[in-house]
């Protein structure tokens, strides 16, 4: 049976503010009325991508409130509009342009008069909306009037009688706001020639000594232009960090360098751009960042991996601690930040020992005292190196310790104390302790399904990692259940061939196996191997499992010819990838031996198998599950090899 990888949420990069720029989108709301369906539509927004904004949020203290809103509808790419039956305030004056409105009626207002995208969504009358105490009949009126002209116009959607049909029709509107999100390339191609220059240290000579003053009118009107340019670029640098966030897990040199292609084609492919100009993109933007002076040296290093380039920025991040070595107490504080960023680099580099060395650095300079949320990343780090080095015993010792005063410092349903709560799920995971896993998992969930909303990524990863534990207690019927929920949600969101929904049939696949319904596993683990081999690589690490998962099903489905010969390239493609003592190779090592011991191939398949004992006995020692599980097939094939000698 498949072993699924340490989760992704694990290891999560912090963003970056001048790097994460998202589309804005200006939500649109009266919000005595509407509130709460307004954080319906943000938590739907923010899950796939961009970033809402809305008026409570804009600093009124200037008294000029259409100035203020102005402002923000000009800094959002669209505007979305809830309406109810709420006029909401005013103006003390009719507005020159637009006449007697709300406040909330002249965002969109004006938002279409400078041409941007507004979607109506209309209150349906069973929809039950926040107290709002009743308003003078002439307000209503106006208020009626105004959704009697958009509706006049055709531009207003359904309406929506719950959360639920909200969040879908938000959902139905990805067509539209991914058109926003292309728009945005055009300028990227004028500001990708900007950086290229800049990087290259070309300086364009002017020939000809005379400017006339209508060049320097256009050069100044141009001003403005590139800095819309700059932002569209970081737009798909964004988007590409959060495909690396999700796809690039590293554990050697080659694995990382083939996760970091996949995730350049699989973001120009999504941007429609070739992905060597991608690439240019991220090395123009790149060389700038490390160009400025004023720029903060781990704002650097993360620009040095999102280039491809983690050896530099394993190296900058190490050279920049020690240069630090010498500071004056109360100085320590970038120190800390940086062995931890040194110990991230040797993890995605696959050099554990060193990683652990780095974060004990780390741990053992940070001071709760001086800096809480320093400390506990860098305790948190540890205990990463520590799940990797296979010591799960002083991981959780970590985690009990951290866990429950970051729920004091940043509360229950802060990012990075559930963070903390999933690792220690995962660490019980690795200790064989499934039920104590599926009431961490369970827990952390609820939260986040709560306060991100059912759509959100990490969400989705709790789902998966539920999914997982159910089917390893035997509870297979729920997970399968889990599962197809789970991808009903992604396909609403992504689309059935996306790369989500892909993943997702890889945990569908193995609740299946374990029903030993093997006709539909094979199923699922092949579809999930398809679409994963056309967005990432044949040989891409996510394609390789669900390709073993698929090669698994076909053995048990007694074709173990096509199952031998397509778990031989996964092996051989892990072991050039992960090295030879991987987790995952020695996964692959038990599943050929099995594969073999169906044709009788009986020493054959004793080699494989004492391969993948002996690399279990040194990872995770004589009384780990999985290490039994390799030690008690060495057993069987054994006294298989003395019968069939014996006949």
């Amino acid at each position: 049976m498949l072993k699924s990888s340490l989760p992704p949420v694990i290891f999560r990069r912090k963003p970056r503010q001048d790097m994460t720029t998202r589309p804005v989108i200006f939500i649109s709301a009266v919000s005595k009325e509407l509130k709460t369906a307004r954080d319906h539509v943000a938590k739907t927004l923010i899950s796939l991508g961009y970033e809402p904004k809305w008026q409570d949020i804009a600093p009124t203290e200037t008294g000029n409130l259409s100035g203020v809103l102005r402002k923000w509808v000009d800094d959002s790419q669209a505007v979305v509009q809830l309406i109810g039956k709420c006029y909401g305030y005013e103006a003390p004056q009719p507005d020159p342009q637009f006449g007697r409105c709300s406040y909330t009626q002249y965002e969109a207002l004006y938002a279409r008069s400078r041409g941007k995208k507004v979607w109506y969504l209309p209150v349906g009358p069973d929809y039950t909306c926040d107290t709002c105490t009743d308003e003078p009949e002439e307000l209503r009126q106006l208020q009626a009037d105004y959704l009697q002209r958009i509706r006049a116009q055709g531009d207003l959607r359904h309406g929506f009688a719950s959360p639920t049909e909200l969040e879908n029709l938000v959902l139905k509107l990805r067509d539209d706001l991914a058109r926003l999100r292309r728009w945005s390339y055009q300028g990227a191609i004028a500001i990708l020639v900007l950086l290229l220059l800049v990087a290259g240290g070309i300086v364009w000579l002017q020939i000809g000594q005379q400017q006339t003053h209508q060049t320097q009118k256009q050069s100044l009107q141009n001003d403005d232009q590139i800095k819309e340019d700059i932002a569209d670029v970081k737009r798909i640098i964004a988007d590409f960090n959060q495909a690396a966030d999700y796809l690039i897990k590293g554990g050697s040199k080659e694995k990382l360098a083939q996760e970091y292609d996949s995730v350049l084609r699989f973001t120009a492919k999504r941007w429609s751009i070739p992905a060597t100009r991608l690439h240019n993109l991220i090395e123009a933007n790149t060389a700038s960042i490390l160009s400025d002076p004023n720029i903060s040296l781990l704002v650097k290093i993360g620009a040095l991996r999102d280039a491809g380039q983690f050896i530099e920025a394993r190296n900058l991040a190490v050279q920049g601690a020690k240069n630090l070595e010498t500071v004056q107490v109360g100085q320590t504080h970038e120190q800390v930040q940086l062995w931890i960023e040194s110990s991230i680099s040797e993890i995605q580099l696959g050099n554990y020992e060193q990683a652990y060395i780095y974060a004990k650095k780390a741990d053992s300079l940070a001071n709760r005292e001086d800096h809480f949320e320093t400390w506990a990343s860098a305790r948190h780090t540890l205990g990463r190196t520590l799940i990797l080095l296979s010591r799960y015993k002083e991981a959780l010792e970590i985690y009990n310790e951290i866990l429950p005063l970051r729920q004091k410092e940043l509360g229950d349903e802060n990012e990075d104390t559930l963070m903390t709560r999933n690792n220690r799920a995962y660490v019980y995971e690795k200790m064989g302790n499934h039920k104590q896993a599926l009431e961490e998992h369970t827990k952390v969930f609820e939260i986040r399904k709560r306060t991100l909303g059912e759509y959100h990524k990490d969400t989705i990863q709790s789902r998966s990692n539920l999914i997982t534990v159910l089917y390893r207690l035997n509870r297979s019927k729920e997970a399968e259940q889990l599962a197809r929920g789970t991808i009903e949600l992604l396909e609403d969101k992504y689309g059935e061939d996306s790369l989500e929904v892909s993943s997702e049939r890889l945990n569908l696949g193995n609740t299946l196996f374990s029903q030993e319904k093997y006709i539909e596993a094979a199923k699922e683990y092949q579809r999930s191997a398809e679409i994963k081999s056309r967005l990432l690589g044949a040989e891409h690490h996510g394609t390789l499992m669900s390709r073993m998962g698929h090669a698994n099903a076909l053995n048990e489905l007694k074709q173990s010819k096509a199952a031998e010969v397509e778990h031989r390239i996964v092996l051989a493609c892990l072991k050039r990838t992960l090295g030879p003592d991987h987790a995952d190779v020695l996964l692959a090592n038990h599943n050929l031996a099995l594969t073999l011991e169906n044709q009788e191939r009986y020493h054959e398949a004793l080699t494989f198998m004492k391969g993948a004992y002996e690399g279990r006995l040194k990872i995770f020692g004589s009384a780990h599950w999985l290490t039994e599980y390799s030690l008690d097939g060495c057993k069987r094939l054994e006294r298989e090899i003395k019968e069939a000698k014996a006949n």
